[in-house]
């Protein structure tokens, strides 16, 4: 049995992927030996105590490994907002005001505190847009209410670099493997 994602079986996990919670009752229907391998990028010491017991591993009896995420192309930076939040200009730097092309807006996850504020995110950057570019559609919401119709082809233009700024939810992009991401924000706390 293989279980990806499996921060999704501890309680903060429900949101994302309910049925996760209950898979450890798999072990009722399987033989004892039955192999089971969790993985998951998102391990805190709670949540590793949450699978052993929700996956029933024998605490005694496992195999636990850590192969780090050092990545010498990524680094972290915290800004200091200089600006009230609701006016949103601390995003400003996503949109260069002198465009000459769609690629000088970075390609950016944009992680929004909920779906409402997203939308107000995915507008404002979108009035900053060069007019000549805007109706390209370089910045456009992601989140769990919109169709998969509609995430589908989205994500399809963010990978080819049509779409510019995903304005998206903690919900999406779990496991997302899109190498040419320039940038990631994340607008104030998530829950």
């Amino acid at each position: 049995v293989f279980i990806d994602e499996a921060h999704c079986v501890s309680h903060w996990g429900a949101s994302f992927r309910k049925a996760y919670s209950s898979i450890g009752i798999i072990r009722a229907f399987l033989p004892r030996n039955t192999p089971i391998v969790a993985v998951t990028a998102t391990l805190t010491p709670v949540v590793q105590h949450d699978l052993l017991s929700e996956l029933q591993f024998n605490r005694s009896d496992y195999l636990f490994a850590n192969i780090g995420n050092d990545r010498p192309n990524v680094f972290q930076v915290v800004r200091a907002m200089e600006h009230p939040a609701n006016t949103l200009r601390d995003l400003d730097f996503l949109v260069p005001t002198d465009m000459k092309s769609l690629n000088d807006i970075e390609k950016c996850f944009l992680y929004s505190d909920g779906i409402k504020s997203g939308t107000s995110i995915a507008d404002y950057l979108n009035k900053r847009v060069d007019p000549k570019f805007r109706r390209r559609g370089l910045i456009r919401p992601y989140n769990a209410s919109m169709t998969k119709k509609y995430r589908k082809r989205v994500m399809r233009r963010f990978r080819e670099g049509k779409i510019r700024i995903l304005v998206c939810t903690d919900a999406a992009f779990m496991g997302c493997d899109i190498p040419d991401v320039d940038i990631v924000v994340q607008w104030k706390v998530p829950e």
